[in-house]
């Protein structure tokens, strides 16, 4: 028999972490406070989250089994816990989710169903976008973080240039830590043909990519409306406190895998930003 745990791995839940906080980052700064409405949120987050995040996870679970049987041999597909087809249902089943986004505004809607066509044009032949890591990359960062925190603030206000900086904003962030999941999978990678950055450079040249890109968006982002040097000052210093949990954690995570330690860093770098935002930045000059 089938065990539920078998199914929820397919559905990687742990990878909806960042879909969530990019949701609470827009609300927060559409609403311009902490406190956002936990009704909506839960909504947007299952259907989002859940929805199109565990749903193209499982599809790409399907479509890379093969590759699996190398990388990573302790999933639910290569062990035999579950049937191929019935983790193609679970993926087609969840994918349906997104659709009951039309409660909401038209706008969230349209911003899911770009998320479910990006997550199914990820793994689905002949394209297999997610299997190139110059389309990869861009893709994943859009779906995590783009159109979640686009969807949390347009449910509460119209677009503007503030949250057009902010997710780009972020989204730069995820596409330089995105090379960082593939360090641990290089020689499946490599053996399938799955071109992706630590493939084509290398680990050590991944590794400097990734931590010059971080540097350099986190630096460049107060160039788009700085407010003054204390503004500055507290503005490094919030992001600076966000290596401090990570390196507190990064012992017991990178057992885990790198990308573990990345998606911690991803989700409190969202809520760090949204109490600067929110207490911090609108006091300082």
């Amino acid at each position: 028999m089938v065990s539920v745990k078998s199914y929820v791995k397919c559905m990687k839940l742990e990878s909806s972490l960042i879909v969530a906080s990019s949701i609470f980052l827009g609300m927060v700064l559409a609403r311009g406070s902490l406190r956002i409405p936990i009704m909506e949120f839960l909504i947007l987050y299952s259907i989002g989250g859940i929805g199109i995040s565990s749903g193209s996870q499982a599809l790409n679970m399907y479509f890379d089994r093969r590759l699996d049987e190398i990388g990573h041999p302790g999933r639910p597909l290569p062990l035999g816990e579950v049937k191929a087809r019935k983790v193609l249902g679970l993926a087609i089943l969840l994918l349906v989710l997104p659709s009951f986004s039309f409660l909401f505004k038209r706008e969230v809607f349209y911003l899911y169903l770009l998320g479910t066509t990006m997550g199914v044009l990820y793994s689905l032949p002949p394209l297999s976008l997610g299997r190139r890591w110059y389309t990869s990359y861009p893709l994943g960062s859009i779906g995590y973080v783009s159109l979640p925190m686009l969807a949390g603030w347009i449910l509460f206000s119209g677009l503007s240039s503030q949250i057009l900086k902010v997710v780009f904003f972020f989204t730069m962030l995820s596409i330089f830590l995105s090379p960082l999941k593939d360090l641990g999978e290089t020689k499946s990678d490599r053996a399938w043909g799955k071109s992706t950055l630590p493939v084509k450079v290398g680990v050590k040249t991944t590794w400097m990519i990734s931590s010059a890109g971080v540097s350099l968006v986190i630096l460049s982002f107060p160039l788009l409306g700085i407010r003054g040097i204390e503004w500055f000052v507290s503005y490094l210093v919030f992001m600076a406190t966000l290596f401090i949990p990570s390196i507190f954690f990064s012992e017991r995570l990178l057992k885990r895998g790198v990308f573990e330690l990345v998606r911690v860093w991803a989700f409190l770098a969202q809520v760090f930003f949204a109490v600067w935002w929110i207490y911090v930045s609108p006091i300082l000059p």
